[in-house]
């Protein structure tokens, strides 16, 4: 997967999204994105339906903090996001398990 920005990132979240996956999964993980690109985000399922708005949740399962470059290229597979909270570029607050249940809720082929 080719992904250079954010916006196309939630593009392709949203695409290869599985709802099936989602079954027993209800809430919010936020991402608060530095740099170019940076921001926050909300990643939010309810219903087996998956919503990506910008903002503040007032109650996230997990909030997740790092680079908007390093964000993408977790996502497509480029960076261990252990690595990556190991070496302190990434902070996440909360569920760990959720954050962990999202990045097996979309297809990557």
């Amino acid at each position: 997967m080719e992904i250079h920005s954010i916006p196309e990132l939630f593009e392709e979240y949203r695409a290869r999204f599985l709802p099936d996956k989602a079954h027993d999964l209800e809430g919010a993980v936020q991402l608060r994105l530095s740099g170019e690109e940076g921001g926050d985000w909300v990643l939010e399922v309810r219903d087996r339906v998956l919503s990506i708005t910008s903002g503040l949740h007032a109650t996230p399962i997990a909030t997740i903090a790092c680079r908007a470059k390093d964000w993408i290229a977790i996502s497509t597979g480029r960076a261990n996001p252990m690595a990556l909270v190991l070496t302190g570029r990434m902070k996440v607050k909360g569920s760990i398990s959720t954050v962990t249940r999202f990045q097996h809720l979309f297809r990557m082929d």
